[in-house]
């Protein structure tokens, strides 16, 4: 048989076990690169109270950190 076979073979394996976490990992580690900007920003810039960051939830609905 074909090695190439065999490598496909084990892509697409590898591919429809792990996408799913491939996804994760992907979404996390962006959103929270993009957090962690606008953390620093918003530090920078002196608009930002860090205790209110604390418990940062990043499925709750923003407008509700606007006190």
């Amino acid at each position: 048989m074909d090695p190439l076979y065999f490598v496909l073979l084990f892509c697409w394996h590898f591919w429809t076990c792990f996408e799913p976490f491939i996804g994760l990992w992907f979404f996390f580690y962006i959103f929270h690169y993009v957090h962690l900007t606008l953390e620093e920003y918003e530090e920078a810039e002196g608009f930002v109270i860090p205790v209110w960051d604390v418990d940062f939830n990043p499925f709750f609905p923003f407008e509700f950190y606007n006190f």
